[in-house]
């Protein structure tokens, strides 16, 4: 039985006391973590993560969290501000809170940055994104074969918003041997490279959990196939 499971429902039926966290994308008002990005489609849904078993809340080190005895979830957004300086404010909230909580291991870190391809000070917004984060982790002691799967995508308006999942045990960090592993591109992509493993292998009794990260159709560290989705999906 996995501990939790995700699903994409209609906004009345989003709550429960079995929802471990609930995102609303461009949804409001919201019961659960607003993200400022336009949904496609003609039906707004909500993410919902859901726990079989008994879920208990809570607040440690700032970050107010949900957990079921094997993850637990939790999220934080900062509305403005230098984009270093939040994210590495973020990144260590929310590292110090799971470990607080007694769920230290980061699975999977979904993050959402304003402007994400925006300038910002003669540099990309993401690759000062990249260097808070790394500045962060690197502060709480994380090298870089522990970095979690973790995604970054551009939404509307400033600053940060994270929402993560975290376990009592360790996952197995997995790369594509055809890619170079993000944490490992050159100066080219920015002053510090992104911290984050292509995907993270959850394992429980009795069933497994992939966390694949925001990646993309890269050989090496180049862009493949642009121009056709299958081929991206494939290299994906």
């Amino acid at each position: 039985m996995l501990p939790v499971h995700p699903e994409y429902v209609c906004v009345d039926v989003a709550t429960g006391d079995d929802v471990l966290a609930a995102i609303c994308f461009g949804l409001e008002p919201c019961r659960g973590m607003a993200i400022g990005a336009r949904q496609l489609g003609p039906s707004p849904l909500v993410e919902v993560w859901r726990s079989p078993l008994p879920v208990t809340r809570g607040r440690c080190s700032g970050v107010s969290f949900a957990a079921n005895g094997s993850v637990m979830m939790g999220n934080i957004a900062v509305d403005g501000g230098e984009t270093e300086i939040v994210t590495a404010r973020v990144y260590e909230q929310l590292v110090d809170g799971a470990r607080c909580a007694g769920y230290p291991h980061l699975l999977r870190v979904w993050n959402h940055v304003g402007g994400i391809n925006a300038d910002d000070r003669n540099l990309e917004r993401y690759k000062r994104f990249s260097a808070g984060r790394y500045e962060a982790l690197t502060s709480r002691g994380y090298a870089a074969p522990e970095y979690p799967a973790a995604s970054a995508v551009g939404v509307a308006g400033e600053g940060v918003a994270v929402y993560f999942i975290a376990s009592r045990t360790p996952g197995l960090q997995v790369e594509n041997p055809r890619q170079v592993a993000a944490y490992e591109y050159p100066p080219a992509y920015g002053p510090r490279s992104p911290s984050f493993a292509r995907a993270t292998v959850a394992e429980w009794d009795g069933g497994a959990m992939i966390f694949v990260a925001g990646t993309s159709s890269v050989v090496g560290h180049t862009t493949q196939h642009a121009g056709d989705v299958g081929k991206q999906l494939d290299e994906t």
